[in-house]
């Protein structure tokens, strides 16, 4: 079977905490984000109409890696271990925290996930969102 190569990210979505607020507790320098309120705008930084309706950030866990990205969920359940409570708050409050994966193959690709790795992430109130890029 060929190796893909995979990322994962931490996306956090709020409803009213900004992304400052966010990145401050959770010690983690966003590579995208926006905040409640702030003016709309594209990749490019070109402001569009209207204002963000909630708060996003998206911060790199894994960087570009080959191999099962299902290998990475123990050591990312530890990383994030010490903030079960801020994320269930987060959930609590309307917002979403997921681990996103993706992975880049040319070739199908499939993954399972342990009972073990599904308990971790739910005790951690994390969503998984995998899209699979070819």
């Amino acid at each position: 079977m060929n190796e893909s190569e995979y990322t994962i990210s931490l996306r956090i979505e709020h409803p009213s905490l900004t992304c400052n607020e966010i990145t401050e507790t959770i010690g983690l320098y966003p590579k995208f984000s926006y905040s409640v309120g702030e003016p709309r705008r594209t990749p490019r930084g070109d402001t569009l109409e209207g204002f963000y309706k909630e708060t996003y950030c998206c911060f790199d866990v894994i960087p570009t890696k080959t191999g099962d990205f299902t290998d990475d969920i123990e050591q990312i359940v530890t990383q994030l271990s010490g903030l079960t409570s801020y994320f269930a708050n987060l959930t609590a409050e309307g917002g979403r925290v997921e681990i996103f994966v993706g992975i880049f193959s040319d070739e199908t690709v499939g993954f399972t996930l342990t009972t073990k790795d599904m308990i971790a992430l739910a005790n951690l109130s994390l969503e998984l969102s995998v899209e699979i890029y070819k």
